[in-house]
Protein backbone atom coordinates (compact mmCIF):
# COMPACT_ATOMS: atom_id res chain seq x y z
CA UNK A 1 0.00 0.00 0.00
CA UNK A 2 1.35 3.38 -0.94
CA UNK A 3 2.12 6.08 1.59
CA UNK A 4 -0.59 8.25 0.04
CA UNK A 5 -3.24 5.54 0.56
CA UNK A 6 -2.10 5.05 4.17
CA UNK A 7 -2.43 8.79 4.86
CA UNK A 8 -5.91 8.78 3.30
CA UNK A 9 -7.04 5.84 5.47
CA UNK A 10 -5.60 7.50 8.58
CA UNK A 11 -7.44 10.75 7.75
CA UNK A 12 -10.73 8.86 7.28
CA UNK A 13 -10.19 7.05 10.61
CA UNK A 14 -9.54 10.35 12.44
CA UNK A 15 -12.55 11.99 10.77
CA UNK A 16 -14.76 9.03 11.78
CA UNK A 17 -13.52 9.27 15.37
CA UNK A 18 -14.24 13.02 15.52
CA UNK A 19 -17.76 12.57 14.05
CA UNK A 20 -18.50 9.77 16.52
CA UNK A 21 -17.43 11.97 19.43
CA UNK A 22 -19.55 14.87 18.17
CA UNK A 23 -22.60 12.65 17.71
CA UNK A 24 -22.16 11.17 21.20
CA UNK A 25 -21.88 14.65 22.69
CA UNK A 26 -25.04 15.76 20.83
CA UNK A 27 -27.02 12.74 22.10
CA UNK A 28 -25.74 13.31 25.65
CA UNK A 29 -26.70 17.03 25.59
CA UNK A 30 -30.15 16.24 24.16
CA UNK A 31 -30.81 13.78 26.98
CA UNK A 32 -29.75 16.43 29.51
CA UNK A 33 -32.09 19.00 27.95
CA UNK A 34 -35.05 16.60 28.02
CA UNK A 35 -34.33 15.70 31.65
CA UNK A 36 -34.21 19.42 32.53
CA UNK A 37 -37.86 19.99 31.55
CA UNK A 38 -39.94 20.60 34.65
CA UNK A 39 -42.56 17.95 35.25
CA UNK A 40 -45.76 18.22 37.20
CA UNK A 41 -48.27 15.45 37.84
CA UNK A 42 -50.28 14.71 34.69
CA UNK A 43 -47.70 16.27 32.39
CA UNK A 44 -45.11 14.49 30.27
CA UNK A 45 -41.39 15.44 30.45
CA UNK A 46 -41.60 17.10 27.03
CA UNK A 47 -44.43 19.42 28.04
CA UNK A 48 -47.19 17.32 26.48
CA UNK A 49 -50.28 15.91 28.10
CA UNK A 50 -50.26 12.57 29.84
CA UNK A 51 -53.58 10.77 30.04
CA UNK A 52 -52.31 7.92 32.18
CA UNK A 53 -55.06 6.79 34.56
CA UNK A 54 -57.45 9.28 32.96
CA UNK A 55 -60.97 7.96 32.64
CA UNK A 56 -62.57 10.86 30.82
CA UNK A 57 -60.97 13.27 28.35
CA UNK A 58 -63.66 15.55 26.94
CA UNK A 59 -61.80 18.19 24.92
CA UNK A 60 -58.24 17.92 23.67
CA UNK A 61 -56.72 20.59 21.43
CA UNK A 62 -53.52 19.50 19.72
CA UNK A 63 -50.76 21.89 18.76
CA UNK A 64 -48.38 19.10 17.78
CA UNK A 65 -48.52 15.42 16.87
CA UNK A 66 -50.45 13.06 19.13
CA UNK A 67 -48.55 9.95 20.24
CA UNK A 68 -50.61 7.14 21.71
CA UNK A 69 -48.40 4.90 23.81
CA UNK A 70 -51.02 2.81 25.56
CA UNK A 71 -54.18 1.04 24.52
CA UNK A 72 -57.31 3.15 24.53
CA UNK A 73 -60.14 1.15 26.05
CA UNK A 74 -63.58 2.56 25.19
CA UNK A 75 -66.59 2.55 27.48
CA UNK A 76 -69.02 -0.27 26.79
CA UNK A 77 -72.60 -1.07 27.61
CA UNK A 78 -74.48 -4.36 27.65
CA UNK A 79 -78.00 -3.60 26.45
CA UNK A 80 -80.83 -6.14 26.51
CA UNK A 81 -84.07 -4.49 25.38
CA UNK A 82 -87.27 -6.44 25.95
CA UNK A 83 -89.64 -7.44 23.18
CA UNK A 84 -91.51 -4.21 23.83
CA UNK A 85 -90.82 -1.59 22.73
CA UNK A 86 -89.75 -2.90 19.35
CA UNK A 87 -88.37 0.52 18.47
CA UNK A 88 -85.48 1.99 20.43
CA UNK A 89 -83.98 5.47 20.15
CA UNK A 90 -80.30 5.19 20.98
CA UNK A 91 -78.44 8.38 21.93
CA UNK A 92 -74.96 6.87 22.30
CA UNK A 93 -73.28 7.63 25.61
CA UNK A 94 -70.86 4.72 25.18
CA UNK A 95 -68.48 3.62 22.44
CA UNK A 96 -69.40 -0.07 22.37
CA UNK A 97 -72.91 -1.51 22.64
CA UNK A 98 -73.30 -5.26 23.09
CA UNK A 99 -76.99 -5.62 22.22
CA UNK A 100 -78.99 -8.75 23.06
CA UNK A 101 -82.63 -8.15 22.11
CA UNK A 102 -85.44 -10.52 23.13
CA UNK A 103 -87.04 -10.03 19.69
CA UNK A 104 -86.32 -8.25 16.41
CA UNK A 105 -86.04 -4.51 17.05
CA UNK A 106 -85.46 -1.23 15.26
CA UNK A 107 -82.74 1.04 16.66
CA UNK A 108 -82.66 4.66 15.55
CA UNK A 109 -79.33 6.35 16.19
CA UNK A 110 -79.82 9.82 17.63
CA UNK A 111 -77.42 12.73 17.27
CA UNK A 112 -78.54 14.83 20.25
CA UNK A 113 -75.41 14.47 22.38
CA UNK A 114 -72.99 13.16 19.71
CA UNK A 115 -69.81 15.07 18.95
CA UNK A 116 -67.84 15.06 15.70
CA UNK A 117 -65.30 12.25 15.72
CA UNK A 118 -67.21 10.15 18.24
CA UNK A 119 -66.98 6.41 17.61
CA UNK A 120 -69.80 3.91 18.01
CA UNK A 121 -69.69 0.13 17.64
CA UNK A 122 -72.83 -2.01 17.78
CA UNK A 123 -72.64 -5.79 18.20
CA UNK A 124 -75.74 -8.01 17.95
CA UNK A 125 -75.36 -11.18 20.03
CA UNK A 126 -78.94 -12.45 19.77
CA UNK A 127 -80.63 -14.56 17.12
CA UNK A 128 -82.91 -11.61 16.26
CA UNK A 129 -82.34 -8.91 13.67
CA UNK A 130 -81.50 -5.33 14.56
CA UNK A 131 -82.75 -2.85 11.97
CA UNK A 132 -81.04 0.53 11.88
CA UNK A 133 -83.24 2.75 9.69
CA UNK A 134 -81.89 5.30 7.23
CA UNK A 135 -82.23 8.13 9.76
CA UNK A 136 -79.14 10.07 10.86
CA UNK A 137 -76.87 7.50 9.19
CA UNK A 138 -74.77 7.17 6.04
CA UNK A 139 -74.13 3.55 5.04
CA UNK A 140 -72.02 2.04 2.27
CA UNK A 141 -75.26 0.90 0.60
CA UNK A 142 -77.04 4.22 1.07
CA UNK A 143 -79.96 2.55 2.86
CA UNK A 144 -81.03 1.09 6.19
CA UNK A 145 -78.85 -1.55 7.80
CA UNK A 146 -79.87 -4.92 9.23
CA UNK A 147 -77.62 -6.69 11.72
CA UNK A 148 -78.06 -10.41 12.20
CA UNK A 149 -76.64 -12.48 15.03
CA UNK A 150 -72.90 -11.82 15.62
CA UNK A 151 -72.84 -8.89 13.17
CA UNK A 152 -70.82 -5.81 14.11
CA UNK A 153 -71.01 -2.30 12.65
CA UNK A 154 -68.70 0.63 13.38
CA UNK A 155 -69.71 4.28 13.02
CA UNK A 156 -68.06 7.68 13.30
CA UNK A 157 -70.08 10.85 13.82
CA UNK A 158 -69.27 13.56 11.26
CA UNK A 159 -71.12 16.39 12.98
CA UNK A 160 -74.51 15.68 11.44
CA UNK A 161 -74.76 11.93 10.73
CA UNK A 162 -73.34 8.59 11.82
CA UNK A 163 -71.08 7.38 8.98
CA UNK A 164 -70.51 3.63 8.59
CA UNK A 165 -66.80 2.76 8.89
CA UNK A 166 -67.08 -1.01 8.74
CA UNK A 167 -69.60 -3.84 8.73
CA UNK A 168 -68.70 -7.37 9.74
CA UNK A 169 -71.68 -9.45 8.67
CA UNK A 170 -71.06 -12.83 10.24
CA UNK A 171 -74.62 -14.14 10.12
Amino acid sequence: MSARAQKFIAAIAILSLVLTLLLGYYIYRTREQIAAFPTIPGESPLGGVSTENTTNLTNLVLSEDLWVTQLLIPDNYDYSPSATPEEVNLDPAYTFYNITPAAAITITLLTTSAVAGQLLIIYNTANYNLLIPDTNILTSTGSALTLGQYDIVGWIYNGSKWVEMFLLANS
